[in-house]
Order: C-alpha cells, then structure tokens, then sequence
C-alpha cells in the first residue's frame, strides 16, 4: 500500500503532465491561429492588389478611349451612341461604351410631356406619370408656386422626408431619387435615359437609346425598332466637340467584376480640352 506522500507525488506528476499537454494544446492553438490569420492577411493583400490592378486597368481604358475621341480619323473614333465594344489592356478584355449625353433627356431642361412619357416607360400609369413629371418640374425650378401635381415644401414635411424640394437645377441624376413619390424600379429604369451634362432641352435621336427614343412626340416601338436597325447598318456616329459623354468600363478577372463610369466634356479648348465632372467606381451593371 502506498503511503500519502508517494500518492502525493503521483498527483503532482500527473497534475504536471496535464499542464504541460494544455500547454502544448494552447500553443498549438495559437500557432494554427497565426498560420490561419498568416494566410488570411495574404488573401486579403492579393484581393487588395488585384482589385487595385483592376482600377489602374480601367481608368486606363477610359483614357484610351478618350484619346481616341481626339483622333481626326473618324474611323478611329469610339461609336458615342453606346454600342459596346471591346477593348484589351494589360491582358484583359474590357468591355467599354461611349454615351454621347445629347442622346440623352436632360433633367434639368426637358419638358413635361417628355418627361411623362418617359415616367410611363419607366412603369407609371398616365395619372400617376403626370403628376411625378410635375414634381420633378417643382423640384428644378425656384419659388414657391407648384403644379397641379406637384409637391411644395409642407407635402415632403407631411411625408416625414426631412427636406424640401431644391427649388434648383438638379446636379446629379441620382438626385431624382429624393423627388416625392420617386420609387427605385421606375427609377432604376430610367436613370440610363437622363443626364445633367448635355445642356440642351432637345434630344438629338443619332446618339439616343431605345427608350429615350420611345419618349420622342409621335414614338413607337415600330418606329425606334426601325431607326435602330438603321443605325446598326451605318457608320457609328462621330463625335461632336463640345459635347458631354459617359463613358463605361467594365471588366471581370478571376471571379471579380469591377465597372468605372466617367462623364466628360470636350470642351474644344487647348487649355482645358477635357473637363470631368465625374469618374467613379460603380455597381450597377
């Protein structure tokens, strides 16, 4: 029989050996932690670097495209009605288009009837068309008078928005958003066919898309299928200096999907040949 100090001993030898086989386990935990935050870091080093590459990449393409619009070869220029093409840079194809934005309804400066008929392609019904065409019209202009369907200060406070109409020019499309009544389908659809940059209350129908063309006096869909089909089976028109565009980049590398936007104007000056307005990453496709 073994006496209490031997037992002892044994408890003190096993209660060692436990600690050091937690040890041991705590220290493996540890090291498979660092290894796995190791590799994580790494993950995140090369996504950053990839989609920074991607970025360069991009901004690059929108400056070719650029350059091109300056070439006195028209057969060298960018179509600017927003057909795609493909360009390659860097290894990597990028698909890019060139809006130029006269094909496009200016918000600031279109009137009531085409912006309503716009409204009823983006998904309204005629009433409802009307009436957001009016608020949008309430929204550019100053005073404080409104149209039969518009809204005036005290209906975005009954609203709960927390701001009033601007009583100014609209200074981005995605403004529109904030106009009373605005819901994202109707205006999803339609932000594609509006611009702030052309500076001109008409729509030259050379350089428009299909709804923008739709929204015409007198439009149908007989009637834009047959100018489109025209169009495909001509030259792509050139580009005009002076003018405000959109230009589009996108691109998809190893699972990665990244798209730039940049509207520009060709001012026609020496000085200042380009003036930018906006170049941004986006995630609408």
């Amino acid at each position: 029989m073994q006496d209490s100090g031997t037992q002892d001993a044994g408890r003190q030898r096993g209660f060692a050996l436990l600690m050091v086989l937690w040890a041991a386990m705590m220290l493996a935990i540890i090291v498979a932690s660092i290894l796995s935050i190791g590799r994580s870091e790494a993950l995140i080093a090369h996504s950053r670097t990839h989609t920074a590459a991607l970025e360069a990449t991009l901004d690059a393409v929108i400056n070719k495209a650029i350059l091109r619009m300056f070439d006195r070869d028209a057969a060298a220029q960018p179509p600017t009605d927003g057909t795609a093409f493909v360009d390659v840079f860097g290894g990597m194809q990028v698909r890019v288009r060139v809006q130029d934005e006269a094909g496009k309804i200016d918000l600031n400066l279109a009137n009531g009837a085409v912006l309503m008929r716009l409204l009823e392609i983006g998904g309204l019904a005629a009433n409802d068309a009307r009436m957001m065409a009016d608020r949008i019209q309430d929204w550019r202009e100053p005073g404080d008078l409104h149209r039969l369907g518009g809204a005036e200060e005290s209906a975005y406070g009954d609203a709960g928005t927390g701001y009033g109409p601007r009583r100014g020019p609209f200074p981005n499309v995605a403004e529109l958003q904030l106009v009373l009544g605005m819901n994202k389908q109707v205006f999803a659809r339609i932000a594609p066919s509006l611009t702030v940059a052309s500076g001109m209350p008409w729509i030259d129908p050379t350089y428009a898309g299909h709804d923008v063309l739709l929204a015409l006096p007198g439009a149908n869909e007989a009637s834009v299928a047959t100018a489109l089909a025209a169009r495909s089976a001509s030259t792509p028109p050139g580009v005009v200096i002076g003018h405000a565009f959109t230009i589009t980049a996108a691109v998809t590398d190893h699972g990665l999907y990244m798209m730039k936007r940049a509207i520009i104007r060709l001012t026609g000056s020496r000085d200042v040949p380009v003036w930018v307005y906006s170049w941004d990453r986006v995630t609408e496709p």
